[in-house]
């Protein structure tokens, strides 16, 4: 029995769902203090950001009727980073692909930290912003993938 199912490609859109771009000044990330480099994907949906510490921040635009930026940060040594310092390199990354104005929404509401859970040595934050905007990040500092510790950031509507 034969099938014309194929896997769907991280690159394929429908016409009802187009590709978004990521709207990030590439220029500007590649004189950021401690950026060795910025590589872009064909269609500027993805990029990825190599420090010259070894840490790795990728980027990604997705969300057919709801637009979502998904970000990940792998730090090269956590060195038992505290909830704190993970909490700035939250605000680092959201100062980086988000809109000014985006990230001083993001950036304040993480002043009310009062819903941080902790779950496996990590740290998990989710909140609705109001108007359809949110977020949810994530800190795993023990990962049982081997790639070391990681911040992932979801950030809808922003």
């Amino acid at each position: 029995m034969a099938s014309s199912w194929q896997p769907a490609m991280a690159d394929d859109a429908s016409e009802g769902c187009p590709v978004r771009a990521l709207n990030v000044d590439s220029d500007h990330l590649k004189t950021l203090p401690g950026v060795r480099s910025v590589v872009f994907d064909a269609r500027r949906t993805r990029a990825t950001l190599i420090y010259n510490n070894g840490d790795v921040l990728r980027v990604g635009a997705t969300g057919c009727v709801t637009p979502m930026i998904s970000a990940r940060l792998w730090v090269a040594d956590d060195g038992e980073m505290s909830d704190a310092l993970w909490m700035d390199r939250a605000r680092s990354v959201a100062g980086l692909v988000l809109t000014p104005a985006s990230s001083e929404r993001f950036n304040a509401s993480l002043k009310n930290d009062s819903t941080v859970t902790h779950a496996d040595g990590g740290m998990k934050v989710e909140r609705a912003l109001g108007d359809g905007a949110g977020y949810s990040m994530a800190v795993v500092r023990s990962p049982r993938d081997s790639l070391g510790a990681s911040l992932s950031l979801v950030f809808r509507n922003l």
